[in-house]
């Protein structure tokens, strides 16, 4: 049975997960596609994501309700469509991901 919400949702995240040692997370989303995404200059300029310089809190990161956000510490999150136009403007490599069979 389909999500009622899920009309109003763009783009889903399908997973996330943060990158050991780095500001990065790799991302994959319901189009196939999936970036790696370097998220410091959010984290170095904007009081909200300051306390992701923690590498704790930073691996805290999972896919939100509805798959429509990444979630950190359960308070702090960016849609997946934010995360996709920065995948763009960052030029990472986008690939639509195989299915094999």
């Amino acid at each position: 049975m389909e999500n009622p919400i899920d009309r109003f949702i763009g783009i889903k995240i399908t997973h996330v997960a943060a990158i050991p040692g780095t500001q990065k997370i790799y991302m994959a989303w319901d189009s196939g596609e999936s970036a790696v995404l370097e998220i410091s200059e959010w984290i170095e300029t904007d009081r909200h994501f300051r306390c992701l310089a923690d590498e704790k809190a930073f691996q805290s990161v999972k896919v939100g309700p509805f798959q429509s956000a990444a979630i950190w510490l359960d308070r702090l999150d960016v849609g997946a469509d934010t995360f996709r136009l920065l995948a763009q403007e960052q030029g990472t490599v986008i690939h639509e991901q195989r299915k094999v069979g």
